[in-house]
């Protein structure tokens, strides 16, 4: 259903490709969107939200910026899929 979505956390991101339908959209999402009982597809994949913490989210935590240093994710990686922006919250 549209109005219940799939929302994730991650500690880590990395290489997702140059585009949501390679792997985050495809075989990522896919994966939830299939019924046991009676073995189904959904018609349409649910709304998918990443959770991943902040920069402020992380100078706010117990820890600081000291406890950012677990959270490993490259500026440089990110300017390669823009995309992502649309799937963090």
């Amino acid at each position: 259903s549209r109005a219940w979505p799939l929302v994730a956390q991650a500690s880590s991101l990395g290489s997702f490709g140059a585009d949501p339908k390679l792997w985050l959209c495809g075989d990522f999402l896919h994966h939830f969107t299939k019924t046991k009982n009676p073995p189904q597809t959904l018609t349409a994949p649910p709304p998918l939200q990443l959770i991943y913490p902040s920069l402020e989210n992380v100078r706010q935590s117990h820890d600081g910026l000291l406890g950012g240093g677990c959270l490993p994710y490259a500026a440089a990686q990110h300017a390669k899929q823009r995309w992502l922006d649309a799937y963090l919250q």
